[in-house]
């Protein structure tokens, strides 16, 4: 039918003025000559991997025409053509063009006197062709598809009136007054509140139209000879007013209709013959049916049947949430020439999830019956839908094919994103048990998609904001996707990531959205798996997208960083929770090691005098290991450390002047500070991973946490100091380079101090790492010193309260005066830790004032740190114990200390102080310890009284001993005596009993007897057995016995009397007797070894010739005639001598009665 007057104007760019119309036309085709011949463009790649790329075509959107307002769009594939419209015009132009800016058709919707439509209408492009000619698909052999013009058809939403245009190039050209004959019109007179949700080209049948009131009108657009004519031909289904429908209003009416009867679905079918093509409806209720459509034959319907309960009887088991949740929002035909296997799109919903499934049926007609083949849940989205104008599109680009490929390929297009999984086209049972390959395009929210399209491996996105087409493609889709079926979701993991990698920085403004959408479930390994594949990738240059060769190795590195720097930050915003610390460091070390690659090839760059040098030192470690540079850095960068620390192994920087020097610090301050410490540990294993400085990786260190690293940057940094004169002022430039080489040092050091305090038990090179540690001992608190003496001790202080390094911090606190504050500041942020560094630096440097008076308020802390360190620092604490009043306490302590090696005249300071400590309290005296005190004063009299005897008396060393071992051991003492330390009690016994002397052998008699209680069992039984044995063979009177010998003479005698007179008795020292003085077994090499290893004894031999020279004196008492007799008598007469003090049992030799 032919409308009065059509609904819409001609371009305004026409002419009204008709003489003008052939200038006009000549014009414009010069133009578009103008334009064809002068620039091409080539598509832009977005993203792509091995199965898809997703590109940007070469034209643009007629933008600069679009109004503001909402608009939609579509493309035909068969036709290359594109449309947009919005509520004032439609654009129509040729999408394929490799021209950015094509021609374009424009026709207003209304005159400029009009107001706009209330919506963008649906519209419709339709083949010029003749019924029995139309075109199937972009691969028809016909290439008059693309230059011949095409017809339009503009359906309004509201109203429901279809305007037809056979020709659009004609109407483009023509005076407004001339269009009217060639407009065809229809009103379909919609109910209130009724409009058009979808249409349908069923060409050459015509065109289907659906309402929100789940009605479906069959139009035809040509009689049957062919010629434009416009009519409803069939209502195939009625709208679903319901017999209540007067009770209810229009709003509340259509929305009734769009929960239950409303069309989620229309799809053509393949043509049948005569003109006829099959129609597929699907209604939100489950209702499938199949129609043969015709221009001039009967219309009916081949299959009607209800799907919605199978498709929740098949979900129930998995999803009991399906029921009351289930949807369906779309269908699809699989196959190009049969309407038995279709698809459905449906989703069901548990709490803020929502899930999409794809459920493969298979229909039969002949029984109007079908069944579930299989059924599929998207695993890669997960998000709500908000309304049914966003619902998610189900379309197979296959199902234009003539010849069924054995897997198809789906999309499922959403509002932001498209999925892309796959099927068995030849519905093999064995395919739906694989693990099918699924992956996902994510768009950026900013992204509109407002038209699409499709073709046999190809889908087409009108975007504004794009500003043109996008343009998904399956790359080789035959191969690729039948060989992708069985890939498991590695492939998934690392073709995203890949694409974040290399396509991120395409282009400003990328559409594509590379992070992955919230909700998808990945196991760790396999993440991490393909995560470690593509660091490789970059590492090794191995990527598809990484130069295998490069004339300027600088950029190839620096290429490598930038496409290192997206993986990175791709892993930071998709993967930070779900990977593990070791994965994620091992990223770190990967990327520190290329940025220093780059770092040093970048220093190395400049040519002069300093850098041939380095450069000549590289060349011959490369040279040495027969490598080239362009090798290393391209295909072996993992053997960069180790060649690098060769490097600077090789580096004699010591016989090298300060501004060699200083070069070269600038080039470990760019490899190590700027490459590691700040764009790897700091940027991404911190800020980017937000990793735990005690997070490290358990199985090894990083590769420039080096022995030989570390001790070439502290011998560096010395040499660098020492080497700058003293009298000349540093500038800030050498300032900030010993401040940075000591922020290297300390984060290197603190590294391994982290490692080894999270895995102390592993095994690790111990002397390599006792090196190590000796550096840092030995050096940190030089360290500061330098930066003290540079006036850097703020930065001093902030370096070591970072790292704790709390011996270096009080070190350089003290350096400062009145500052009070900080001291409080650290007080309260280190508590303890802090106090009992300071504590250990004054008592190291004699600081005791400050130590008890500097800070009263920390009273508590130093008496913890006394009583935490109570043998160390026992010579100092009793001072504490008697500023508190604590006098017994000091007495205890003073009395534990070890008195060996200190200086006599201290251990007397000390004893007399415990004594007199011990005295204060007289409610409370401790005789027993007093005692001890006194046997200690009385031991250092006998060490004092044997020193100055030997000094002035001229005593010397028994003949007896002369060659011996025992004469090396006098002489060691005496020069020990001389030092005026305190000895063990054995080794002042021994000297004593070394002399033949019988005041000395008194003198050791009454030690052992005031010390009787304070000596050990076995100590005290050997060392009186020797000093009796000594005695009696120094005793004339013993070894050269006669009738006539004077016992008065004997030195036993002497010793005895004194003995007996002193009542020496009393402190259970035995008499000698000959079992006691001839006990063999009591020298043992165990007892020889504990009691003479403190000597330096001459070889191995010592102990077995003093072990001899012991026996040999043994042996020689044995030899004494008659000595029991004798020992009886010299015991008796110095008893009767004494007084006869007490009785003496001569059977045992012992004190019976006193």
């Amino acid at each position: 039918m032919t409308s009065e007057r059509p609904i819409f104007q001609l371009r305004k760019e026409i002419s009204e003025n008709i003489s003008n119309e052939t200038s006009l036309q000549n014009n414009t085709t010069v133009q578009e000559q103008n334009t064809t011949t002068s620039t091409t463009y080539n598509n832009k790649i977005l993203t792509e991997n091995e199965v898809y790329s997703v590109t940007r075509m070469a034209t643009t959107l007629p933008s600069n025409q679009l109004s503001q307002y909402k608009y939609n769009g579509f493309i035909e594939t068969t036709l290359q053509k594109a449309l947009l419209c919005d509520k004032d015009n439609i654009f129509i132009w040729n999408y394929d063009s490799e021209q950015r800016s094509v021609p374009s058709v424009r026709i207003p919707l209304h005159d400029e006197s009009e107001s706009s439509l209330n919506q963008p209408p649906i519209c419709l492009l339709t083949s010029p062709l003749a019924v029995s000619e139309p075109v199937e698909s972009a691969d028809t052999d016909s290439t008059t598809s693309i230059n011949e013009n095409c017809g339009v058809c503009i359906i309004e939403r509201d109203t429901g009136k279809i305007t037809y245009y056979e020709d659009v190039e004609s109407i483009n050209n023509l005076y407004s007054q001339l269009s009217k004959a060639m407009s065809h019109t229809l009103d379909l007179n919609l109910s209130k509140n009724e409009h058009i949700t979808k249409v349908l080209n069923l060409e050459p049948a015509g065109i289907v139209v659906a309402t929100s009131l789940g009605a479906v009108h069959f139009v035809t657009i040509r009689d049957n000879i062919g010629k434009p004519k416009i009519s409803l031909k069939q209502t195939l289904i009625k709208a679903h007013r319901g017999i209540l429908s007067h009770f209810f209003t229009p709003a509340q009416q259509s929305s009734n209709t769009e929960n239950s009867h409303s069309i989620v679905s229309l799809n053509k079918g393949p043509l049948m013959g005569k003109g006829e093509r099959l129609l597929y409806i699907t209604t939100k209720c489950g209702d499938f049916q199949v129609w043969q459509l015709g221009v001039s034959s009967k219309t009916f319907k081949r299959i009607n049947v209800n799907v919605f309960n199978k498709i929740l009887e098949s979900l129930q088991d998995l999803y009991p949430f399906a029921y009351g949740s289930l949807k369906l929002i779309d269908s699809h035909p699989l196959l190009s020439d049969a309407m038995n296997v279709q698809l459905f799109l449906s989703t069901i919903s548990d709490n803020n999830n929502t899930f999409y499934i794809i459920s493969t049926i298979i229909f039969d007609e002949q029984f109007n019956n079908f069944t579930i083949f299989s059924t599929y849940r998207l695993n890669t989205i997960n998000s709500s839908l908000h309304n049914d104008q966003s619902m998610p599109r189900l379309l197979i680009p296959s199902s234009l094919e003539k010849t069924d490929r054995p897997i198809a390929s789906v999309f499922v297009l959403f509002d932001n994103c498209l999925v892309i999984t796959q099927i068995s086209s030849k519905l093999d049972s064995s395919f739906t048990l694989k693990k099918k390959w699924e992956d996902i395009i994510s768009f950026n929210d900013e992204i509109d998609i407002i038209g699409f399209g499709f073709d046999v491996d190809s889908l087409y996105l009108i975007s504004k904001e794009v500003g043109g087409i996008m343009k998904i493609t399956l790359k080789n889709t035959e191969k690729s996707i039948i060989g992708y079926q069985d890939l498991e979701e590695t492939r998934f993991v690392k073709s995203h990531v890949e694409q974040a990698t290399y396509f991120s920085n395409t282009s400003l403004g990328n559409p594509v959205e590379f992070n992955l959408p919230a909700g998808i479930s990945l196991d760790r390994d396999i993440i991490e798996h393909d995560l470690m594949l593509c660091n490789n990738e970059i590492f090794d240059s191995t990527s598809q997208f990484i130069p295998k060769a490069s004339s300027n190795l600088e950029q190839h590195l620096n290429s490598r960083i930038n496409y290192y720097k997206n993986f990175l930050r791709y892993i930071e915003l998709n993967f930070n929770n779900n990977i593990s610390p070791i994965c994620k460091l091992q990223l770190v070390e990967n990327f520190e090691t290329v940025n220093c690659a780059l770092k040093f090839l970048h220093k190395l760059d400049k040519k002069d005098t300093f850098n041939d040098k380095l450069n000549n030192i590289w060349s011959s470690v490369l040279s040495k290991h027969n490598i080239k540079l362009e090798d290393l850095i391209i295909n072996q960068l993992k053997q960069f450390p180790s060649l690098f620390i060769e490097f600077l192994k090789a580096i004699d920087f010591r016989t090298e002047c300060n501004e060699f020097k200083s070069r070269l610090i600038n080039i470990l301050i760019s490899c190590f500070y700027e490459a590691i410490l700040e764009d790897g540990e700091r940027t991404v294993r911190y800020d980017m991973f937000n990793l735990d400085p005690l997070e490290v990786n358990n199985e090894k260190l990083p590769w420039y946490i080096n022995y030989d690293i570390l001790s070439f940057l502290n011998t560096l940094f010395f040499n660098y100091k020492f080497s700058i004169k003293p009298d000349y002022p540093t500038s800030t430039e050498k300032k900030e380079q010993f401040l940075t080489l000591l922020k290297i040092l300390y984060y290197f050091f603190n590294q391994i101090k982290l490692w080894r305090l999270q895995n102390p038990d592993k095994f690790v090179d111990e002397q390599t790492l006792e090196q190590i540690s000796a550096i840092y001992t030995d050096s940190h608190t030089a360290w500061n010193d330098v930066l003290c003496e540079l006036n850097y001790k703020e930065q001093s202080i902030r370096i070591a309260d970072f790292y704790q390094d709390f011996e270096s911090l009080v070190q350089t606190l003290e350096t400062l005066e009145g500052q009070e504050q900080l001291y409080a500041q650290f007080f309260g942020k280190y508590d303890y830790e802090f106090a009992s560094h300071l504590f250990k630096y004054y008592i190291a440097n004699n600081k005791l004032s400050k130590l008890f008076y500097q800070f009263p308020e920390q009273h508590h802390q130093l008496v913890r740190f006394f009583e935490e360190n109570i043998d160390e620092y026992r010579d100092i604490s009793w001072i504490q114990d008697i500023l508190d009043n604590n006098y017994s306490k000091a007495s205890d302590d003073l009395l534990k200390l070890n008195l060996l090696r200190k200086p006599i005249t201290k251990n007397q300071i000390h004893l007399n102080i415990a004594k007199l400590s011990g005295l204060v309290d007289e409610s409370n005296i401790n005789v027993e310890s007093l005692d001890e005190i006194q046997s200690r004063l009385d031991l250092l009299d006998g060490e004092i009284y044997l020193k100055d005897q030997l000094k002035t008396s001229g005593k010397k060393l028994n003949p007896r001993y002369e060659s011996t071992f025992f004469k090396t051991i006098f002489d060691e003492i005496n020069k020990r005596l001389e030092k005026g330390i305190t000895l063990p009690f054995n080794q002042i016994i021994d000297q004593y009993t070394l002399v033949n002397d019988s005041n000395f052998f008194f003198s050791a008699v009454k030690l052992t007897a005031f010390n009787s209680k304070s000596i050990e069992y076995e100590v005290k039984k050997f060392l009186i057995a020797t000093l009796w044995r000594r005695a009696i063979l120094c005793d004339e009177y013993i070894m050269n016995h006669t009738g006539t010998s004077n016992i008065a003479k004997s030195v036993l005698y002497q010793i005895l009397t004194e003995y007996f007179t002193q009542d020496l008795f009393l402190s259970d020292l035995p008499l000698p007797n000959v079992k006691l003085v001839t006990n063999s077994f009591i020298v043992t090499d165990e007892y020889l070894e504990n009691t003479y290893n403190d000597y330096e004894l001459a070889d191995d031999t010592a102990i077995p010739k003093i072990k001899e020279s012991i026996q040999r004196d043994i042996d020689d008492v044995n030899s004494i005639n008659e000595l029991e007799t004798l020992l009886h008598t010299i015991i008796n007469e110095a008893n009767v001598k004494s007084g006869n003090r007490c009785v003496v049992n001569y059977e045992t030799n012992t004190i019976e009665h006193a």
